[in-house]
């Protein structure tokens, strides 16, 4: 993902809480107005867990100069909405809960993350809202309440059963699928405890029960085969099954090694986005380097590297190796150039800073005049890129918005060419992007990620 572009900011592991006492005793404790709920400029309702993660990594990404303060209020605009689709309607059902504690660990970490972790987490294409720090535990932090029949969005969400993700219909916590039912991935759902879907031969599926699995030591050609907590492990040209290495513990240099998803075998120990390797050191990604290095000669994870120094603006980069720019700099046309603030020349929204966008002269004028110009289809303003252009602000609700210009957590329309309010369940939709919950039904309407439904 560019640095200019439209961030993508999910949710992973199962969400969060009702508002109510446990964010106002962690208020009262911290004395941190952070923690509060928040109304956004644009009149939108943050809860307090989306209000306090967004803004803190927008500071942070004013902090590392990735941002200019002035983009501010459009950075927890647009994150906030985003963190809002993914959990905010949980949180005011009451659908998850989160503990204090944990949360408190998770916003202090964010705040002293290092720019090297914002780098890592824009870079992500499935970027979470809390991968700026290692210290959200989501595991901890939020905890599932909703029961078979509960709404839910994830089967995190479900104290039983699952949740039918690609259901339709509204998704409510259902019972697994006995041994021997019909299963669709998705919508009607093995116990992965017990059982896998399998396609017969002549179409259709059904619940399998799991063969027994290797257990430690006994042979195997991949990691499926072995029991849970083992992966499929090289040794002296066999194979066989190995109990995988918790976090900090040692570890072998090979797929599925670690016990946490998240984790990776760095300089013998699994751990977690570490930072840790030294220059000179061999890596395999950015994420195994100290602040300032970057896993230079991957090749896009070909092929392992060294951690080198990142290369200061005006320096010759490889775009393939990540991060070999700091996050305030972008590596194009092989060389690192520092992000454009708001006014400055531009020819690619990689050259701008966040939520900046390059902008032809010609359209920023029209927009500054308040006129709509849709998509700018047919007036051959295309041709200012490689000309006259400068890096503009995201348009704001009501504001004229076109294909170069993104909105601020809202839509842009290209009948009206101004940027308009999220729809929110049962209105009428084209494209996703027009839904409060970025989903679209085939019937044309938004789907509400809610319990009223």
């Amino acid at each position: 993902m560019g640095l200019g572009s439209r961030p993508t900011i999910l949710l992973a592991a199962g969400g969060a809480v009702a508002l109510g006492l446990t964010f106002f005793a962690v208020r009262a404790r911290l004395g941190s107005p952070r923690l509060e709920p928040l109304v956004t400029k644009a009149g939108r309702q943050l809860t307090a867990l989306c209000a306090a993660a967004a803004q803190a990594q927008c500071d942070k990404r004013i902090e590392c100069e990735q941002m200019d303060r002035a983009q501010r209020d459009a950075c927890v605009e647009e994150i906030g909405a985003q963190c809002e689709q993914a959990a905010g309607w949980k949180l005011r059902a009451g659908v998850v809960a989160v503990s204090a504690e944990p949360l408190e660990e998770c916003i202090e970490g964010m705040g002293e993350a290092s720019c090297n972790a914002l780098k890592a987490m824009l870079g992500d294409d499935d970027a979470d809202l809390f991968e700026l720090t290692d210290r959200c535990e989501m595991g901890e932090l939020l905890s599932p309440r909703a029961g078979l029949g509960g709404a839910c969005g994830d089967t995190s969400d479900c104290t039983a059963g699952y949740c039918p993700g690609l259901a339709t219909e509204c998704h409510r916590c259902q019972p697994f699928v006995p041994v021997g039912g019909l299963c669709t991935p998705g919508v009607l759902v093995c116990d992965p405890t017990r059982a896998l879907c399998v396609t017969a031969p002549g179409g259709g599926a059904t619940c399998q029960q799991i063969p027994l699995r290797a257990v430690a030591g006994q042979p195997c050609k991949e990691s499926g085969e072995c029991s849970a907590g083992l992966f499929c492990r090289s040794a002296g040209g066999e194979r066989a099954c190995a109990l995988r290495s918790k976090t900090r513990e040692p570890c072998v240099d090979e797929p599925g090694a670690c016990a946490e998803l998240e984790a990776s075998c760095v300089a013998g120990r699994c751990l977690v986005r570490p930072f840790v390797l030294r220059a000179g050191a061999a890596c395999r990604q950015f994420t195994d380097c100290a602040k300032g290095l970057y896993c230079k000669g991957t090749l896009g994870g070909k092929q392992g590297g060294l951690c080198t120094p990142q290369e200061t603006p005006g320096n010759a980069c490889e775009a393939l190796d990540f991060g070999a720019c700091p996050v305030d700099a972008a590596c194009y046309n092989g060389r690192c150039h520092r992000l454009r603030t708001a006014g400055q020349k531009c020819n690619s929204p990689l050259q701008c800073r966040a939520f900046l966008s390059c902008v032809p002269t010609a359209l920023e004028r029209e927009r500054e005049r308040g006129l709509g110009l849709g998509l700018g289809l047919g007036l051959g303003l295309g041709r200012g890129l490689e000309g006259d252009a400068t890096c503009a602000p995201w348009a704001l609700e009501r504001q004229a918005c076109n294909r170069y210009l993104p909105c601020v957590a809202s839509f842009c329309d290209a009948k009206s060419g101004k940027c308009t309010p999220l729809s929110p369940g049962g209105k009428p939709c084209e494209v996703a992007e027009q839904c409060e919950s970025h989903w679209c039904l085939p019937q044309r309407v938004c789907y509400s990620t809610g319990v009223a439904d």
